[in-house]
């Protein structure tokens, strides 16, 4: 469906992002952003933020185009003696086979699908998150969920440089933006973070603030109730 259709067919349009939803305001709909963020306190680890191995993670589905080639030979360049906790299940047939021939396999630690609590656990031990997607235009215009929760989880995060996340990272300083295609870029940033504790401890925390005063569900929903009562409201006029 054309974007310009929608404002004559539909009241109001909620969008996954703020790039979506100001397409749909550039042609006069009603249009708001509503995305999926962290549910406050679930992961929110702040008490137990010194307690750190010499650990980075990745949580979520493991697929090229979410990095994770770049991931294993990035922690094969670092010089930290860092391991790559590796939560999620590979997405593509010999993805697997590919990646376990790379430099910094023998650094993994792979521990497959993974339930809440068990993830909770993983981000206790890890000094940062990665969240290095590939530039795609799905993933530049996206705002992903696994970023915002290692930010819950009060962990610094090293993200692709995409000019919305660096918004959000580099304003908040809740973490390092690097180019996800280059695994160097990211040894470094790993490399950066390990051998600064200090600074890891002040991006995560500032990280888990930004989720309690803004980056949550129940910030989110406000903004849809509040949709919801203008088409109301509209309706009843």
């Amino acid at each position: 469906m054309r974007t310009r259709t929608c404002r004559a067919i539909f009241d109001a349009v909620v969008a996954a992002t703020p790039i979506i939803r100001d397409k749909f305001r550039r042609f006069g709909a009603v249009a708001v952003d509503v995305t999926v963020l962290a549910l406050l306190g679930e992961l929110d680890i702040a008490a137990m933020a010194n307690e750190k191995a010499a650990e980075v993670c990745y949580v979520g589905g493991i697929a090229s185009v979410r990095g994770i080639k770049e991931i294993v030979a990035a922690v094969g360049f670092c010089r930290s003696e860092v391991r790559l906790n590796l939560a999620g299940t590979f997405d593509e047939v010999g993805l697997k086979a590919d990646v376990e021939k790379l430099s910094g396999w023998d650094r993994v630690s792979e521990l497959g699908y993974l339930s809440r609590p068990q993830v909770r656990d993983v981000l206790h031990r890890s000094v940062a998150g990665l969240v290095t997607l590939h530039p795609t235009q799905a993933y530049m215009d996206a705002l992903p969920i696994k970023m915002f929760e290692y930010m819950s989880a009060s962990i610094p995060v090293i993200a692709s440089n995409f000019p919305l996340w660096r918004e959000i990272v580099e304003t908040k300083g809740c973490g390092l933006c690097v180019d996800p295609l280059n695994p160097e870029a990211i040894a470094a940033a790993i490399d950066k973070l390990m051998a600064n504790p200090d600074l890891a401890r002040e991006m995560g925390a500032r990280g888990n603030e930004a989720i309690r005063q803004r980056y949550n569900w129940e910030a989110e929903e406000r903004k849809l109730l509040s949709l919801y009562g203008q088409i109301l409201a509209k309706s009843a006029s």
